[in-house]
């Protein structure tokens, strides 16, 4: 497994579960949580190639790659998730 080079903050109108759920139903993560309670704990990893491990502590979302393009996509999709979070907010 490559170190964990880039730190990616949840978006704060998301919660860390809504970009667990993207990223299963998107791009096919699956999750294992190690904690809930006080702070979300989880690791996962996705089915489809060329997409890094992540492991998310509290909000912050750890990315386990070398590889800026994994790094840069999922930044954008943390961005347009959050943007479309804001659009459907009252």
């Amino acid at each position: 497994m490559s170190n964990a080079t880039n730190v990616l903050d949840t978006p704060t109108m998301l919660s860390p579960t809504q970009v667990m759920n993207t990223l299963s139903a998107g791009h096919g993560y699956r999750w294992r949580v190690l904690l809930r309670s006080p702070n979300l704990i989880a690791h996962g990893h996705s089915s489809k190639n060329g997409m890094p491990a992540l492991s998310i502590i509290d909000r912050k979302i750890l990315v386990w790659s070398d590889e800026e393009e994994q790094v840069s996509r999922l930044r954008r999709m943390l961005d347009i998730l959050s943007r479309t979070m804001v659009r459907r907010s009252p």
